[in-house]
């Protein structure tokens, strides 16, 4: 939005440089800036002049347009009315599959066979004729197939096989094999002969029932695993090491820290005769150790510790320890944890107004 004007200038370059050749796609363009303009039915009007003119590739071009609106709004008779009636198009592979779908979403069957008995007829004006017609056709065979007109799939798949036009082996494989899937409902003994003949075997182990099948382990590929679970060292990641012996893992660890120390050597961060010292604060939290708290000044003092309950958390705990408490008083101590109150004088008129009373 807010660009109607630049799209407008750019259409009126294109109608002139390419008027008349691309008649149609201008005039999709004009049509889609007046729908944003709001004014549809001068669209309309744009769409139908192309309609009426004598250009067959613009009109068709306009058609397909149409088409494509009525199936966005869910309206797929009147799409399929349409397809069929352009002239341009007709018997072409991808519209003949679109027109068989569609006929198979509305239930028309009968239509689609009647389509479908049609695909040999496909007109091709191109150098892949032949591949493309050898696909039409086994699509239509698929698709017999897929409603189960097995009788029928069957010949088709027969007559691609004798007419032996397969644009590679691996599509004549393709047509064998739905030839055998459609014989399978019509004569299995023909469908297993065609299968020997035709289709690669596969290798079945003799002398194995059932029962010593479901006993047997899956195999394992272990070598494509282990090549997998070897990555390179440099990026930081470490070897499974799951399955070893411990002894093997203690040795795996042990070449490690030679190399690494070793590394360390080369670039004058180590000294195997002067080692450094363990660090004696590396049991206790980065966030709590001594040479981290330097210059923080009491900064976040108690916002360190797990699940944010602070470093304050053992003064916390002394003060509510019962049991401390009373092993003080036990020992002769008052047993509180709390500041002493001696230094405070008691008020001297509490005695002089009793002393008057007695009186």
């Amino acid at each position: 939005m807010g660009r109607i004007e630049e799209c407008r200038e750019a259409m009126e370059e294109a109608k002139r440089l390419y008027l008349p050749k691309d008649e149609g796609k201008i005039a999709l363009l004009e049509a889609h800036i007046l729908r944003k303009e709001k004014k549809n039915k001068k669209a309309d009007e744009v769409l139908q002049k192309v309609l009426k003119s004598r250009n067959p590739t613009a009109r068709t071009e306009i058609q397909l347009y149409q088409a494509q609106q009525m199936i966005d709004d869910n309206n797929i008779s009147s799409a399929t009315s349409l397809l069929e009636s352009i002239e341009a198009l007709r018997g072409f592979p991808a519209v003949t599959a679109t027109l068989i779908a569609m006929y198979d979403e509305l239930g028309q069957h009968s239509e689609a066979q009647a389509l479908l008995s049609s695909v040999d007829a496909i007109p091709t004006n191109d150098g892949k004729a032949l591949r493309s017609t050898f696909r039409s056709r086994r699509a239509a065979a698929d698709f017999k197939l897929n409603l189960g007109m097995y009788e029928e799939a069957a010949y088709s798949y027969r007559a691609l096989l004798e007419e032996n036009t397969a644009p590679s082996e691996l599509e004549r494989r393709a047509t064998v094999s739905g030839l055998v899937h459609a014989l399978s409902w019509t004569d299995p003994q023909a469908a297993e002969a065609l299968a020997d003949k035709e289709l690669p075997q596969l290798e079945i182990k003799e002398g194995l029932g059932g029962d010593e099948l479901e006993k047997m382990e899956l195999p394992r590929t272990t070598h494509r695993i282990r090549k997998l679970i070897n990555v390179d060292s440099n990026k930081g990641r470490t070897e499974r090491m799951k399955g070893k012996k411990p002894e093997a893992r203690l040795q795996q660890r042990a070449k490690k820290r030679a190399a690494y120390l070793a590394k360390l050597e080369a670039q004058g961060k180590y000294n195997p005769a002067r080692p450094p010292q363990p660090d004696p604060e590396r049991w206790i939290p980065k966030a709590q150790r001594s040479y981290n708290k330097r210059g923080r000044r009491g900064r976040h003092k108690y916002n360190v510790g797990a699940q944010g309950a602070g470093g304050g958390t053992e003064k916390d705990a002394a003060k509510l320890d019962a049991m401390a408490r009373g092993s003080a008083r036990a020992a002769g101590g008052t047993g509180s944890g709390g500041p002493s109150t001696a230094h405070i004088g008691v008020a001297s008129g509490g005695g002089g107004g009793g002393e008057g009373r007695g009186k």
